[in-house]
């Protein structure tokens, strides 16, 4: 029985890279998800913990500066959470960079 010769056209070669693009691509857009769904969670963490430390403040002598800083932190990474939800979503759009950390409460 003869074996069918395979030939390598240029259209077959220009499918084959175009489906180890795909692959590729989804590949990499799975990997970017998961690295913000988990910058999401250590933010979610972060906002639990500038919260708490603020619940503290008010309890022990109610020092005004300590609940100030630990809500606007709160804030702070409250936000970075959501924009790390949005971008595990949707992994393909572009992330601006992280603002820098808000200056203390005067």
């Amino acid at each position: 029985m003869k074996q069918p010769r395979v030939q390598f056209t240029v259209r077959r070669l220009m499918i084959a890279v175009a489906i180890l693009g795909f692959v590729l691509a989804v590949i990499i857009m799975v990997k970017r998800s998961r690295e913000f769904r988990e910058l999401a969670l250590e933010n979610a963490d972060a906002e639990q913990l500038s919260q708490s430390y603020a619940d503290e403040a008010r309890g022990e002598d109610g020092d005004p500066q300590r609940v100030a800083r630990g809500e606007q932190m709160a804030a702070y990474h409250r936000a970075l959470k959501a924009k790390y939800e949005r971008a595990a979503l949707y992994p393909w759009l572009p992330v601006e960079p992280d603002p820098p950390d808000p200056e203390p409460p005067k």
